[in-house]
This record gives C-alpha cells, structure tokens and sequence, in this order.
C-alpha cells in the first residue's frame, strides 16, 4: 500500500462515522485497494459477466477475466449457458483466446486434448506415448473442465467464483423487486455499443 495506511482508506466506509465521505482517490488508483476488491468482492460473491444474446447458438463461446481469473462462456449442446475456468487439464495453456463459434467441441492447441461443450475431456491423444492408450487411473471422466455457477436472469448473466457464499437468488432478489413493474419478457436488445479495452477503473465506468 502507497498511497494511504488501511486505517485511512478504510475510514470511509464507517457506518458509525458522523461525517460522510465519498471513496478517497486511492480507492481508484491503488492497486493494494484492487486487490482487495477481487479477492473479498468479485471471487466471493455473484458477479454480472455479460447477455445471454451474445451466446445465440450452440459452441458461441466467450472469454472473459474475473478476479483475474481466465474463465470461459460456452453455449452447450443442451442449449445451456455454462462457464468454466480457461485453462486445459493437461498443462494449463488458455483455451480460448477470442469469441467465436467453436463447432461442437474445445481443442487446447498445445496437445489437442478436447473437450465437449459441456466441459467432458473427449480425448488426450498420445497422453500414453500412443494416440489411444493412457497412463494406469487416468480416466477421462475425472479430468473435465472445471466449471464454475453460471446463472441467468432475464439476459443477464452471472457467476460466482466461491460456491460457498449466497444462493443466486437470495442474491437476486433485490433486483427482482426492483424490476418488478417491468416487463423484462417484452424488453429486446435494440442496439450496442462496443468499446476496446478502457484503461481505467471499473467504478469510474459504472460511475459515468
């Protein structure tokens, strides 16, 4: 920490205090106060990731970062969102590098492990020193994706990096009461905006 001592950073969020603050500018530009909010906020409670529009067909696929963690979006063959972390099982690499149309399957394009859009392990060729053998207690079925919760509400979706912290929908259920006078069915995406990556703050966007 640079900036600002813990004690001084957090003072503004004391409910007990008789003065207000708005956050101090190091909450904007510190990098100890970043890693504080992906560790306590964004891995440990449900976190908006993008639409559900963006996934119109099967093997759309989507990466994506949260907490600074590599994760994926995938339509299934169930014609299920899913998310799963990017990594392969076999040696880490990143999966998914861009959004595309991945057919019916996930290729890693070191070793050509693949995967099923469900996040099965398909195949590991030469995993065994032969296209079609594996080494002793190597089992497919025990060495898929890891996936992470992935809900939808209306477009919107969400996932949660710790399956131990509160159901979606008690978490959702605020908003829900609040769009609750809406008819979100009736609601269709009329337009966007596409931007490139902004280097800045995230609450600066959500902010302006």
């Amino acid at each position: 920490m640079t900036q600002l001592t813990e004690t001084e950073l957090f003072s503004a969020f004391d409910e007990n205090a008789n003065v207000k603050h708005g956050l101090p500018s190091a909450a904007y530009t510190d990098n100890y106060f970043f890693e504080l909010e992906a560790k306590h906020l964004f891995a440990n409670a449900w976190t908006f990731v993008g639409f559900a529009h963006e996934l119109l067909n099967v093997g759309d696929i989507i990466p994506l970062q949260v907490a600074g963690q590599p994760l994926f979006l995938v339509r299934s063959a169930k014609n299920k969102i899913r998310a799963f972390h990017n990594v392969c099982r076999h040696r880490n690499l990143k999966l998914v590098d861009k959004s595309h149309n991945c057919k019916r399957h996930i290729s890693c394009p070191y070793h050509r492990w693949s995967y099923s859009l469900n996040g099965d392990l398909r195949a590991a060729p030469f995993f065994g020193g032969n296209k079609t053998e594996f080494p002793q207690d190597f089992k497919l079925e025990d060495n898929g994706l890891l996936e992470v919760p992935c809900k939808l509400y209306h477009d919107w979706l969400f996932v949660n990096l710790n399956g131990d912290t509160e159901s979606f929908d008690s978490f959702i259920e605020p908003l829900k009461k609040q769009l609750a006078d809406f008819e979100l069915d009736d609601f269709v995406v009329a337009a966007s905006i596409e931007f490139d990556e902004i280097k800045t703050n995230w609450k600066l966007l959500m902010e302006n």
